[in-house]
């Protein structure tokens, strides 16, 4: 049966709808967006089509071995996971000190009775 038939009226677009009904959602492709750098999208393509493989192919590929816990990813997951705590900590180091003591009077309940005294 022809998918255009959802649009149209009638048994065929209730027929459809009751067959997709029935496929396991593993089945059923998703679009996903990612925002990766030109540059870095570029290379990543030429890298995968010397390999004769695609993008498709190998996020599709990733994607699975994350749904199955392979040690091989999760490796990758855990190192990511490590950047990016490391790189709120760098964050947290930029503060000025001058910033942070002003942050701490603003917020402390004993700041009115520091100025008092």
């Amino acid at each position: 049966m022809n998918p255009v038939a959802v649009v149209e009226e009638g048994e065929e677009a209730v027929l459809l709808h009751n067959i997709m009904k029935k496929v396991p959602l593993k089945y059923v492709r998703a679009n996903v967006h990612v925002g990766i750098m030109k540059g870095t999208l570029r290379e990543v393509r030429l890298s995968l089509l010397k390999e004769g493989l695609s993008l498709q192919s190998f996020f599709s590929y990733m994607a699975e071995l994350v749904t199955l816990y392979d040690p091989r990813i999760m490796e990758l997951v855990e190192e990511l996971k490590e950047l990016k705590e490391n790189k709120e900590l760098a964050k947290l180091s930029e503060i000025d000190t001058e910033q942070l003591y002003n942050i701490l009077d603003r917020i402390s309940p004993f700041g009115d009775e520091k100025q008092t005294k």
